[in-house]
């Protein structure tokens, strides 16, 4: 049984280790990592910030913000910094406006060619596995997932086959999308 729960969890830790989009939340508001992506001068990667509590803010944004582990053990801050539209600068204030996402984008001086960093830290909080998109900037607004579709179940018929077995279902119902069946397995 340990062997089996191991290899759930390392497939889980597996699953989420090229996670992009991660957000993470203070007695402000919610800073929310929306990804990476190059462009001929480099590498760029945007946040949000949304404040959630009073009416407005003064934030400030600085190029240290942002530190940057490459595969070839580089380290680095980002190289400056645009917040919520301003040009790029090494620091910057703009107002958060409750309910409105700031936008922050770091530029990395790092070759755009670079595919993946192994890991950033963003104002103390550690992303593993940034995958650098090479279609443009990431989406501000989260898109949702498509809902899982739903099973199509047959109507059952008697005497299906299973390994082994014949199975006859009788008096099934339906209560919220779910089947509940009478089920006679019959050794073959």
């Amino acid at each position: 049984m340990k062997k089996k729960l191991l290899v759930v969890a390392t497939l889980l830790v597996g699953s989420f280790a090229g996670a992009q989009a991660q957000s993470w939340t203070d007695s402000n508001g919610t800073l929310r990592f929306l990804g990476c992506y190059s462009q001929d001068d480099g590498v760029y990667c945007d946040t949000t910030y949304t404040l959630t509590k009073g009416d407005s803010l003064a934030i400030t944004a600085d190029y240290r913000s942002l530190q940057y582990y490459t595969a070839d053990g580089t380290t680095g801050n980002a190289y400056s910094i645009s917040l919520a539209g301003s040009g790029f600068t090494s620091k910057t204030t703009a107002t958060a406006v409750n309910g409105i996402p700031a936008k922050t984008t770091y530029y990395l001086r790092i070759p755009s060619g670079t595919s993946s960093l192994p890991a950033i830290v963003l104002l103390g909080h550690r992303i593993n596995n940034v995958i650098i998109s090479k279609t443009g900037a990431p989406s501000m607004t989260p898109v949702a997932a498509a809902p899982a579709p739903r099973p199509t179940i047959p109507t059952p018929t008697p005497n299906v086959a299973l390994t082994g077995f014949n199975i006859q279902l009788t008096n099934c119902k339906v209560n919220a999308g779910v089947y509940t069946c009478t089920a006679t397995l019959t050794p073959r």
